[in-house]
């Protein structure tokens, strides 16, 4: 429920924004154009242009000022440009026309207009959505029966007196005459005119009727607000906030509709919530002889009897702490702005039997509660680590106008996947099922979906750019920031003539962003050499990444050499119920090396470390019955491996056991670094990092007690050990050094190197490696330093429970996290498009010869994630 209509044009290489030499024009009117459609919604554009042929356009009106260059482009894809009228000029992509001709002169790919018909309607030729206003039994096989409230898809009007369609309700399909029928999409002064609207009306109402009825009524929330009730399950009822008036239209999520009747029909063809959509509509029948003064009798006592029961059920709603069922509730930060310092706050998640969820903030358990946040009007965004320094952080944002929008972040790692699994279900945008080719599956087999979003941002140039300043790009989705890179400076071998370029060569994965229409934007951040706060130098354009399109791949390159050179790649699928994925979590389990073998070598580096991430969080949420399948992967590597190079080569274990440990302690250990004042005084006195030994001393009781406390990391560590011991039996130092490459050499450095700047950061690596190998030699304890000794007490406790992650466990799962399983079987199913090159051909050889055998039930379900 977000409006596609507020977008920009795709600026990329295969985008449509191409111009010939600019020529003038004189401004004429753009309704003579034949190609000029007038007001015409993005879905019926689309279905009108679709099997067109490359550089057939129309031009399409919505509201007073916008319009939109509807076309094929190159890949026989319909895309959909905004034009902005600004007094009496019109603007593209940044460029001024005086008229639409002009810009259609100016178009390259504008080739073929498709012609609005003059004496058809666009109900000739497009199935127009109605509502049974009285209810028809035909006699006949050829006609269609209809009860009062069906909708009604009617794509034959060749009759005056019938109308072939569709019964959505049903299914059926036949003849129904017109005098029955009564089109959805209405232009009415009064709310009351429209059948399916009441003043006050209770939700017992809608009950008793099939899923996807639904009817509308006047909302308490305030003036002009009304509440659309849907049937979504055999026993749920769901409320969605509609802002607006007949005379200016409404809103529903920030999407902006001309009528009741326009909303209604976007959600007669998507669904809204969990893969229904609207078909019934609930229209309560007066008796056919009842006087007027009968009828409002009537309506007045039923009015008083509904406004009672419907004015308790909105205070029901409001008093969530005494009528709520409480679902969860854990300790958390919060802030109400990025800028702001995160404050300790106590959250409690509830679901009302009316249908809604509200999570409520509070400053602690047994406190007031500071703010309630209607779930079902909200949007859920999964910040990444990069934007406060911290894993497990989102950003919640009602549409509701008056309702503040707020920061999360949760602790530990494992809690924030069990919080963000609940808050996405109950959250709008996540729960409806894509508009794919779904094969055999039916819209019952959904039960949510994933949106996943990959940005490689390579550089930017411009002349702005100073020498003496330092950069960095914030990635903004829907205005939000999502992402951020590192600073970097300008390069500094260039020539002469070469305009000024900031290699930024940074790679984000954003998974569960909002399924809906999304725009995104890089904004460029300048700092100054004194370290003030950076400030904005540059922008992109906002990329439209659509509803309607499962995959959205988009290059750009800037046209005129000044701005960003970066990718977007939004790739959407469902996420099915866990019995669906039966078969791959028994080759999970069975051979998992084999499995992940050809996604390892073929996935481009973002796809393999967010696949390797999406098993690790599988093992922070169920690590018994994940266990096994790291055990098997581990053991895999550690057979092929020799005794110097344990685990540091890249391989399958390595980049799954390195992703579960990152988990688990780069917050913490960035914190520390930062944060911890007796670690900052060690640094500062140790001489610009000529004398390490005190600090290494501190650093290491830092992880040594961390660990004890991180359970995720002491098992994946735990398992570790228990294969090397079994690969190592007679060389029990090497177990030793088979947990220093993983937590020391794949964990602590990386974060300490990134963290630190200055020669501090590498003296501190370089002085903890040593320390590690020192702790997993031969060396007695009285001949290595205080800390060595103390990181080899804390791998002999890692080894002691090696004994304990031998222990084979297998079961259902108490909570069932199946977007992750949906990613993953997106990931190999998105592998067996591809073709290893370069280094990854050299070793797909190991592979066979491109050739990927999986059992009959794992290669259907993987096709369904594709």
């Amino acid at each position: 429920m977000h409006s596609s209509e507020n977008s920009t044009p795709n600026s990329s290489s295969d985008s449509p924004c191409y111009y010939k030499t600019q020529i003038s024009s004189p401004s004429e009117p753009h309704v003579n154009g034949p190609w000029y459609h007038g007001e015409l919604d993005e879905a019926d554009a689309t279905q009108l242009l679709q099997a067109a042929p490359t550089g057939t356009f129309l031009v399409r009106k919505r509201g007073h000022y916008r319009f939109y260059l509807s076309f094929v482009d190159k890949d026989k894809r319909v895309k959909h440009s905004p034009i902005r009228q600004i007094n009496s000029s019109y603007f593209l992509d940044g460029l001024k026309f005086e008229s639409l001709l002009e810009i259609i002169e100016n178009f390259e790919l504008a080739k073929y207009p498709l012609r609005r018909m003059e004496n058809e309607s666009c109900a000739d030729y497009l199935e127009i959505k109605y509502v049974c206003i009285r209810s028809y039994e035909p006699g006949d096989v050829e006609y269609m029966s209809a009860d009062r409230g069906d909708i009604v898809s009617v794509y034959e009007t060749d009759d005056d007196d019938w109308l072939m369609g569709r019964n959505e309700t049903t299914g059926a399909v036949g003849l129904i005459p017109v005098e029955n029928l009564e089109p959805l999409v209405l232009e009415v002064e009064d709310m009351n005119e429209l059948p399916y609207f009441y003043d006050t009306i209770l939700t017992d109402a809608i009950h008793l009727n099939p899923i996807g009825s639904f009817l509308l009524r006047k909302s308490s929330k305030g003036t002009d607000t009304y509440a659309l009730l849907v049937k979504t399950q055999y026993d749920l009822v769901e409320k969605f906030l509609i802002v607006g008036s007949p005379s200016r239209g409404f809103s529903v999520a920030g999407r902006q509709f001309p009528t009741i009747g326009h909303v209604l029909n976007r959600y007669c063809d998507r669904a809204i919530s969990g893969g229904v959509r609207l078909t019934h509509a609930v229209c309560i029948e007066k008796p056919e002889n009842a006087s007027n003064d009968e009828l409002m009798t009537m309506s007045q006592q039923f009015d008083d009897r509904s406004r009672k029961r419907a004015d308790r059920e909105d205070a029901y709603s409001e008093n969530v702490e005494s009528v709520t069922n409480l679902m969860a509730s854990t300790s958390a930060m919060r802030k109400s702005r990025e800028d702001k310092h995160w404050k300790e706050c106590y959250l409690t998640l509830s679901d009302l039997s009316i249908g809604a969820s509200h999570l409520s903030i509070f400053d602690s358990a047994g406190s007031k509660r500071r703010q309630c946040i209607d779930l079902s009007s909200s949007t859920i965004l999964w910040l990444d680590e990069s934007v406060f320094a911290a894993d497990g952080c989102v950003y919640i944002s009602p549409s509701f106008p008056h309702q503040p929008s707020v920061y999360l972040c949760f602790r530990p790692f494992s809690n924030f996947l069990h919080w963000i699994k609940m808050l996405r279900q109950r959250s709008i945008f996540q729960d409806s099922p894509p508009p794919i080719s779904q094969l055999s599956m039916s819209y019952t087999e959904f039960t949510t979906q994933m949106s996943i979003l990959f940005v490689d941002i390579e550089k930017y140039r411009s002349d702005a750019l100073k020498s003496d300043n330092l950069y960095s790009v914030n990635v903004l989705l829907n205005g939000t920031k999502i992402c951020a890179s590192p600073s970097f400076a300008p390069a500094a071998n260039r020539s002469t003539n070469e305009m000024p370029v900031v290699v930024i060569d940074s790679r984000f994965v954003l998974p569960c962003i909002p399924v809906c229409h999304n725009g995104l934007q890089l904004s460029m951040l300048a700092h100054s050499p004194t370290g003030k706060r950076g400030r904005p130098c540059g922008v992109s354009p906002l990329i439209s990444l659509p509803e309607g399109e499962n995959s959205v791949a988009i290059n750009h390159v800037p046209q005129s050499d000044v701005g960003f050179t970066f990718r977007v790649l939004r790739q959407r699928f469902p996420v099915l119920s866990i019995e669906r994925y039966a078969p791959l979590i028994d080759e999970m389990r069975g051979n998992p090396s084999e499995l992940f073998r050809w996604p390892a070598h073929v996935l481009p580096q973002q796809h393999k470390l967010f696949l390797y991430t999406c098993i690790s969080y599988l093992f922070s949420i169920d690590s018994s019955n994940m266990a096994g399948v790291f055990r098997k992967i581990i053991a895999d590597v550690l057979s092929a491996s020799t005794p110097e190079d344990v685990f540091r080569k890249d391989s399958l274990a390595t980049g799954i056991v390195t992703q579960t440990l990152r988990q688990s302690f780069n917050t913490p250990l960035y914190e520390f670094l930062h944060e911890n004042s007796t670690f900052l005084q060690a640094v500062k006195n140790s001489n610009g990092g000529a004398n390490m030994e005190s600090v290494v001393e501190i650093l290491v009781d830092f992880v040594d007690e961390k660990l004890v406390t991180l359970p995720v990391a002491s098992k994946v560590l735990a398992i570790a050990a228990a294969c090397a011991q079994h690969r190592f039996e007679s060389e029990p130092h090497l177990v030793k050094r088979t947990l220093s490459a993983l937590l020391v050499l794949r964990v602590l450095n990386p974060v300490i190197f990134s963290s630190l700047s200055g020669s501090v950061g590498s003296q501190l690596a370089k002085a903890v490696q040593s320390c590690a190998k020192a702790s997993a030699s031969l060396t007695s304890d009285a001949n290595i330093t205080t800390a060595a000794c103390t990181m080899r007490r804390m791998f002999d406790r890692v080894i002691a429970n090696a004994d304990d992650q031998m222990i084979e466990t297998s079961g259902q799962s108490a909570e069932a996290h199946t977007e992750w399983l949906a990613c993953i079987s997106h990931l190999i199913g998105f592998s067996l498009t591809l073709k290893p090159s370069g280094a990854a051909s050299a070793s797909a050889a190991d592979v066979g010869d491109h050739h990927v055998s999986m059992p009959l039930p794992l290669f259907e379900l993987i096709r369904l994630h594709q």
